[in-house]
């Protein structure tokens, strides 16, 4: 489906691990660009995550979304980039390759980050 912009998604557990609020940081800084961000998941970490949208005044760019099956399945064809800005730490690493994997099926581009 034509869309305006660069259409972003994340799929995941809303945790710190995950690097979403740098993510948003980052986005912020693109204010000036045309995107959008759909983020699917759930976790202790949405409200925070919700609260940082909006004190960067991105709340009406990023949609959120219940992390299940059927929205993810929905999700790709309104996608341009799958985006997984992880963190590296000591007792963490990614394992979210699945969604790599579905995103590649779809033929949606994706960018893996981790960041240390």
């Amino acid at each position: 489906m034509p869309h305006e912009g660069l259409a972003l998604g994340f799929v995941g557990r809303l945790v710190p691990q995950k690097g979403l609020d740098i993510l948003l940081q980052a986005l912020a800084l693109q204010r000036g660009m045309k995107w959008r961000l759909t983020i699917v998941g759930d976790g202790p970490e949405r409200e925070r995550l919700e609260r940082l949208a909006s004190e960067l005044r991105l709340a009406a760019r990023v949609r959120w979304t219940a992390g299940c099956r059927e929205q993810v399945a929905n999700l790709w064809p309104d996608l341009d980039v799958l985006v997984q800005p992880s963190l590296a730490l000591r007792d963490w690493r990614e394992a979210n390759g699945h969604i790599l994997i579905e995103a590649m099926a779809n033929e949606v581009a994706f960018w893996e980050r981790t960041v240390a």
